[in-house]
């Protein structure tokens, strides 16, 4: 909104007085591309008013300058709760020597056969760019002896009180605390674990013989931030990440925070999210993760059967190891928790493999690898058949079989008869062959050669 326009708001407002209008994303120095997805144009409204919110939205709306008013929705992470019971040891030779993995600690590494995936040795054999996971979560322990080797930091930014890359972030060098508006996301005190544990799983310091293995054997850096907001995610997005962690959300849609998850995928990044661990009580769907093009992950037990916690639908892209799972705790410790919180960053930590052993894939390309190489677990979940995504992740066969995965274009809007439907894909060492059903039933096919990359 232009300044005159918040000034018209503010003095034709009758039923709130409207206190502080904050910008969500002014225009920063350095060259972005906020406007062309319209989040420049987003406030955030405070006022006193002694009527309930509804009447004060309905009143904002009455301006003929709002496209839309909202209330601003608390998220809550999806940690189902600690696990009490001690591991028990299975001492064993492994490919790695991380205490945790070889000790049988964290079988749920072999359960997405990702101890086969570490052996395999990249296509390429040049520099490795690491992969930028972004981890929206409660902060982290930076000292941690098993993360502290994998944590990106923005060099760009030392600490030293100036916005030294014109980024409109001061000093943000380890990333940023939403929550408090600083830029300190370290942890110091032990309850707010739940970050430190879902980092662990996305990217623990592999082969250091110390604490856990992760699924992204060292080819993953943590970009930390903290505080479960959807600005996180725009940061995320404009910082680098190729993938977006969020083991949290909550049960409201929003146009905002649509908007921005549309912008973070139209930046090129993967959003992985949690599904929400409220299916005893009423399976109720969970944003970020049902917003289209968000990579949703429910959790399965030891057996690839649903989790009895775990949320479940349409809008599921993948499942993966919730139960019992062993990773990273505050001060240099480790603990067990259960949540579609800890099935997510397993997701994350194997979509930056992927990333790594096929970098010119976009990342769109390399979740649509996870889910068409997928395990089929449908027929040990009958009662859950189609709603727990394309079956549970393994990641040795994302790796390794051949063919490009199946894409399945959704549109909101039918497909007018003598429309032009266009479809870009990128095809893996193997010709593509679409699928057309039409709508009486038939279906018809149209095979595309490939073609090495540098001649697309």
């Amino acid at each position: 909104m232009e300044s005159t326009e918040i000034e018209s708001l503010k003095q034709h407002m009758k039923l709130a007085t409207i206190q502080q209008v904050r910008q969500l994303f002014p225009p920063m120095k350095r060259n972005l591309t906020d406007n062309q997805f319209g989040l420049m144009r987003i406030v955030e409204i405070k006022y006193k008013s002694a009527v309930d919110i509804e009447q004060v939205i309905n009143e904002i709306l009455k301006n003929e300058a709002i496209e839309y008013a909202e209330p601003s929705y608390n998220n809550r992470y999806h940690y189902a709760g600690d696990v009490s019971s001690a591991v028990t040891n299975t001492v064993a030779t492994h490919p790695v020597n991380d205490p945790g993995f070889v000790k049988g600690w964290q079988s749920y590494l072999e359960q997405v056969h990702a101890p086969e995936a570490w052996g395999l040795p990249l296509k390429s054999t040049g520099a490795v760019t690491p992969v930028i996971i972004a981890v929206i979560d409660s902060g982290l322990d930076f000292d941690h002896e098993d993360l502290a080797g994998n944590i990106y930091y923005n060099e760009a930014d030392p600490v030293d009180g100036i916005d030294n890359d014109e980024d409109g972030y001061i000093d943000n060098y380890r990333g940023w605390d939403f929550a408090d508006n600083d830029h300190d996301p370290r942890i110091v005190k032990g309850e707010y674990n739940h970050g430190t544990h879902v980092s662990g799983l996305a990217s623990a310091v592999m082969n250091n013989e110390k604490g856990i293995a992760s699924i992204a054997n060292n080819y993953a850096k943590l970009l930390i931030l903290k505080g479960y907001y959807y600005e996180a995610i725009k940061y995320a997005a404009d910082h680098g990440a190729n993938i977006i962690n969020c083991s949290w959300g909550s049960t409201f849609f929003s146009a905002y925070n649509q908007e921005v998850v549309n912008y973070a995928i139209n930046q090129g990044c993967l959003i992985v999210a949690s599904a929400g661990n409220e299916a005893q009580e009423n399976n109720a769907t969970f944003y970020p993760a049902a917003y289209p093009n968000v990579f949703a992950v429910s959790s399965v037990d030891p057996s690839d059967k649903k989790s009895d916690f775990s949320n479940y639908g349409r809008y599921v892209s993948i499942s993966a190891p919730g139960n019992n799972i062993y990773s990273t705790g505050y001060g240099n410790g480790y603990s067990l928790m259960y949540g579609t919180s800890t099935s997510s960053p397993l997701v994350a930590s194997a979509a930056a493999l992927v990333k790594a052993h096929f970098p010119l894939l976009t990342m769109l390309e390399v979740g649509n690898r996870l889910k068409h190489y997928a395990d089929p677990i449908d027929n040990l979940n009958p009662m859950h058949k189609g709603q727990l995504g394309a079956g549970r992740l393994n990641v040795y066969r994302a790796l390794t079989e051949e063919g490009a995965p199946n894409v399945f274009v959704e549109s909101n809007s039918p497909v007018l008869p003598g429309a032009l439907l266009a479809i870009s894909a990128s095809l893996i060492e193997e010709d593509a062959t679409y699928y057309w059903e039409t709508p009486d039933g038939l279906t018809k096919t149209t095979k595309v050669p490939y073609l090495e990359r540098s001649q697309i």
